[in-house]
């Protein structure tokens, strides 16, 4: 079935294209991500792309017993909204960043988990586990460790590589696709490569999103006065929740079983529950002056770094110049006993 369906004037794949622009905008913008302006077209664009998931549910394109091939070529773009909604949400600026990197989770996870669905490009896409697994540093360094170590150091390198290919590819393909002449094909390749960027990328979100819960949950109990997590009082503000394309609740429930601990809402609870939060109406108020807890945690982590750097610095000057004065004081001693006192003194002397 394709996207045909209109919203009002406009069908569901001008949502779509609309909304992807702005997001590239996003990408290429110079704008720092904490301003009012910045915030508002990440909000904006949010909102575009909920609304195109909430159409694509409701036209039914994806069922769980198809391949990529059996997607018409005009409806493979809406894969990638779960992974723009992921990323989108990431670039929130939010007093409540556990709830940012839980929500993009979600995103990230149904983004694979579809592209794994229907084998896309036949990758081999991982498990969330097998993500976390696969970044632990061995427990025992030794032969057998460093070998490991080497093998992922070679793995990098050969994805790093491979995404600077597909990026040129796409550039080319992209380019091409602006020839009103250009055919279907040429269409269908740039969005199966484009997926195939977005699943590597989505990898490394992932594993990112692992490395950083762990230091915002320790820096939120810092903030509230280092108390057991369980007595702290519950978070009061409107946290973000994803939205993901089912089509009813009966799907709904079927999308928890795989995500037991993970929150779920159909296409049109959430759209209400925005509304009646005046969510949408609040696009241009943002907080400029916010900064997530992983920056400050960054920026903690950079002036103890230099401050170690900086008394190391001092403590080997200090070595320095003993060892300097050390020398010295020996190759005076050298040259007194060479040279004994009134050495060279020839004045008045018969």
């Amino acid at each position: 079935m394709s996207a045909d369906l209109e919203d009002g004037s406009e069908t569901v794949s001008g949502l779509f294209d609309k909304g992807l622009k702005i997001y590239h905008g996003l990408c290429d913008t110079m704008d720092p991500s904490n301003s009012p302006e910045y915030q508002a077209k990440v909000r904006s664009c949010i909102q575009i792309l909920e609304d195109a998931t909430r159409l694509v549910s409701s036209l039914g394109l994806f069922s769980t017993n198809e391949s990529v091939d059996e997607v018409a070529t005009n409806d493979l773009k809406f894969f990638l909204l779960p992974v723009l909604l992921g990323d989108l949400s990431l670039k929130l600026n939010s007093d409540d960043r556990l709830n940012i990197l839980n929500v993009a989770e979600v995103y990230f996870q149904d983004f694979l988990q579809r592209c794994k669905d229907y084998s896309v490009g036949g990758l081999d896409i991982p498990d969330g586990d097998q993500l976390v697994k696969c970044e632990e540093p061995p427990r025992h360094p030794g032969p057998m460790g460093f070998e490991e170590m080497a093998r992922q150091r070679e793995e990098k390198i050969r994805k790093f590589r491979e995404a600077k290919d597909l990026e040129s590819k796409l550039i080319e393909l992209k380019n091409a696709l602006e020839n009103p002449s250009s055919d279907e094909s040429i269409a269908r390749e740039y969005y199966i490569l484009l997926m195939k960027k977005f699943v590597f990328s989505t990898i490394e979100e992932l594993k990112s999103i692992t490395q950083e819960k762990p230091i915002v949950e320790h820096l939120i109990k810092i903030k509230r006065g280092g108390c057991d997590a369980k007595k702290l009082p519950p978070y009061v503000g409107k946290p973000l929740k994803p939205i993901i394309i089912t089509r009813d609740a009966v799907q709904k429930a079927v999308y928890g079983l795989g995500y037991p601990s993970i929150p779920a809402m159909t296409v049109e609870e959430l759209v209400d529950q925005r509304m009646k939060d005046g969510w949408y109406g609040k696009l241009g108020e943002t907080s400029g002056n916010s900064r997530s807890l992983l920056d400050e945690a960054k920026n903690t982590e950079m002036a103890a770094l230099k401050a170690e750097q900086e008394a190391t610095d001092l403590e080997r000057k200090a070595e320095l110049d003993q060892e300097e004065q050390l020398i010295r004081a020996r190759q005076y001693d050298d040259w007194k006993d060479d040279h004994r006192r009134g050495y060279g003194n020839r004045h008045n002397m018969g």
